[in-house]
């Protein structure tokens, strides 16, 4: 009777060692799942911030620069009022008034693909650093969220935002 309940202990306690092992195993061993909000994200970080300035500079800069040929073309344009004008007077004014609208085009499509450019310079030191953060934290997985439906909900406790653009900061200005 005592070695039945020996051998019953045994198995009892191999029962709860396995299942204690089984637990710590199987919860070792979850993906750790988390999300950022993008928007947030990218609008928080120092280095965008910085991109903006810049970016704001040069689009003042092209701004004045537009300004002072728009000016010269009404100049123009004021003298060719009220009177009877050659046609070459004409024509100038047409080419100047070409020109400007050249001028202009071209400057949206620069100030376009400098913005872009910034945005991928931005996105990249963003994805580099978020892999960081997730290799620290051991996430499994960090998801980005942009209100779009990717994610349609998540737990607030799930979300590592604040935390993310505290790293990135840190990161960028070397800290």
């Amino acid at each position: 009777m005592i070695k039945k309940i020996s051998i019953l202990n045994t198995v009892l306690i191999v029962g709860i060692i396995v299942f204690i092992l089984f637990n710590f195993i199987q919860n070792s061993s979850k993906v750790k799942q988390v999300y950022v909000i993008n928007g947030e994200l990218h609008k928080n970080f120092d280095y965008q911030k910085e991109l903006n300035e810049e970016y704001l500079e040069y689009k003042k800069h092209k701004d004045l620069e537009i300004e002072k040929m728009i000016s010269t073309f009404k100049e123009k344009e004021d003298l060719l009022k009220g009177k009877e004008n050659t046609d070459s007077e004409i024509n100038d004014y047409r080419i100047s008034y070409d020109r400007i609208q050249n001028i202009q085009k071209k400057i949206d499509e620069e100030l376009v693909n400098l913005n872009n450019e910034y945005n991928l310079k931005i996105w990249d030191k963003l994805n580099s650093y978020t892999k960081e953060f997730g290799r620290e934290n051991n996430f499994s997985i960090i998801f980005g969220t942009s209100g779009g439906g990717n994610i349609m909900y998540a737990e607030d406790t799930l979300d590592v935002t604040k935390e993310l653009i505290e790293y990135c900061n840190r990161k960028y200005n070397g800290k």
